[in-house]
């Protein structure tokens, strides 16, 4: 038996190899309208699981980065997605910061299902 009303969403945080980086990011470069000005960024390729539904995926009365269309690493998006390198160096900062977003979910679309 399974008790769902007391069940709490987890916190998350996708953790990648230097492998598997050019399946899920690309580089690209940003025209915003809002502060008229070109930026370098990362783009989350599409892809369909329920990790990547949960990306990009605060309300946007709570989205931290002005500019149309970014997002800022750690504050939109649910679920993080942070190199295996990055996440060694402080991984204490990602579980961290997880915990802040699942206090935080009334925040986010989240997905529980495909």
């Amino acid at each position: 038996m399974e008790d769902r009303n007391n069940n709490r969403t987890n916190g998350v945080v996708a953790v990648y190899t230097d492998d598997a980086k050019d399946m899920i990011l690309e580089s690209s470069s940003h025209y915003c309208a809002h502060c008229q000005e070109t930026k370098s960024c990362r783009t989350l390729k599409s892809f369909d699981n329920l990790a990547r539904k949960n990306m990009l995926n605060i309300k946007q009365s709570y989205k931290k980065n002005p500019c149309n269309d970014l997002y800022d690493d750690s504050h939109d998006s649910y679920i993080s997605l942070v190199s295996l390198e990055e996440f060694k160096q402080d991984y204490t900062k990602y579980i961290d910061n997880a915990k802040d977003k699942r206090d935080r979910l009334h925040e986010f679309n989240i997905y529980k299902r495909m």
